[in-house]
């Protein structure tokens, strides 16, 4: 009997997928050997998610079930032929969910703090970490036509690249979404360089987020 894997199961109750580009010198900096996603103005294509997870918990075990905020930062990859995410850093601000993220899932973490506002047709997020900022207000527009794909998920520890296991269930909703950015530096001071978003970006609300243990590319 093969040995079953280990999967992390929380909702996103509410969460923003936003678009961005930065310098390409700079990211390649940051991937190392990594060919990096070059946008159509010949940039680095980043990417930043951000979300409010409820429940989080080991798939088919009683508990415990966590609930907290992250902000995952990303650069773009071509990885085997296809489009992948770098993950650069990881916010978190749950000790727990912290530790875990550190030894299991491979995320290079940093603890911050969140605030979320969930106003229906807008909604605000705010991370601070390391004394520096990040805020912004999503105004939805409307619905958006499917989900954004998920993408390969990898990162680096000690010099050793992962692949993190990542899945999502469709959610119930999904809306194009109009930002207001209040403050950016977060954005600047995490990836060394000014990052350049787009005005849109998708909002979501239970999407069922599934993550496994972190294994050796």
């Amino acid at each position: 009997m093969g040995v079953v894997p280990i999967e992390l199961v929380g909702t996103e109750a509410l969460s923003l997928e936003l678009t961005g580009a930065t310098s390409l010198a700079r990211a390649r900096v940051l991937l190392k050997d990594l060919a990096p996603e070059v946008s159509d103005d010949g940039n680095a294509v980043v990417g930043l998610l951000l979300f409010r997870m409820q429940g989080m918990h080991v798939r088919g075990t009683p508990g415990p079930k966590v609930d907290y905020g992250e902000a995952l930062w990303r650069i773009g990859v071509v990885h085997e032929g296809a489009p992948a995410w770098f993950a650069l850093r990881c916010d978190l601000d749950h000790p727990l969910v912290m530790s875990l993220g550190r030894r299991a899932i491979r995320y290079p973490v940093r603890a911050a703090r969140f605030a979320f506002e969930d106003g229906g047709s807008a909604c605000s997020f705010a991370v601070r970490a390391e004394g520096v900022r990040l805020a912004l207000r999503a105004s939805i527009t409307g619905r958006a036509s499917s989900p954004v794909p998920p993408r390969r998920v990898l990162s680096r520890v000690t010099g050793v690249l992962y692949e993190i296991p990542w899945r999502e269930d469709p959610p119930p909703e999904v809306h194009d979404a109009r930002i207001e950015w209040t403050s950016v530096e977060l954005a600047r001071a995490t990836l060394g360089a000014p990052v350049s978003w787009l005005p849109g970006a998708v909002l979501l609300r239970g999407r069922v987020h599934r993550c496994g243990l972190a294994r050796r590319c």
